[in-house]
């Protein structure tokens, strides 16, 4: 939910409450149906009780799911996308993550470093260490994500500068 929306909305079960979620649309733009995030989504609306109030799913095309966020911001409408982290979009448009206090949609993303076991042997156990201690968030993440598909900067350069 983008940052601008009604503060009061910090949860899923908050947009049960009508005298707070009277002026966020009804549909919800997903993605396919085969993605895992509409299909959570979907169970979410259900869960929370979201369709008595109206609310739906509507799965689409990730163009027209992108747009739709880009065109409510655009607007300082509020708006429901189902979303996930990390992921560049949270960054550039600002956005909120909503609570999920029954857990629908499952515990948030982490960030693992991972290396194949025959990888590992070859690089230095201070190098490992040094990997090991990067403090690598979400958010950072995101923001090397958005250095990607909005700086239009190279993966390699990306990681180079971040490194540094």
């Amino acid at each position: 939910m983008p940052a601008y929306v009604d503060e009061r909305i910090h949860s899923i079960a908050d947009l049960a409450t009508p005298s707070l979620s009277h002026d966020v649309p009804r549909p919800i733009r997903g993605l396919s149906l085969d993605a895992t995030i509409t299909t959570a989504s979907a169970t979410a609306i259900d869960v929370y009780g979201l369709n008595a109030l109206g609310f739906r799913l509507e799965p689409g095309d990730f163009a027209t799911w992108e747009a739709s966020l880009e065109d409510a911001v655009a607007a300082k409408k509020p708006m429901i996308l189902p979303l996930w982290t990390p992921y560049h979009l949270n960054v550039v448009y600002k956005l909120r993550v909503l609570a999920d206090p029954r857990n629908v949609l499952g515990p948030r993303n982490r960030v693992i470093l991972g290396a194949r076991s025959d990888v590992i042997g070859l690089i230095a156990d201070a190098d490992v260490a040094a990997l090991q201690a990067t403090g690598l968030s979400l958010e950072i993440v995101s923001e090397l994500d958005r250095r990607v598909h909005i700086d239009r900067q190279s993966p390699d350069e990306v990681a180079a500068n971040w490194v540094a």
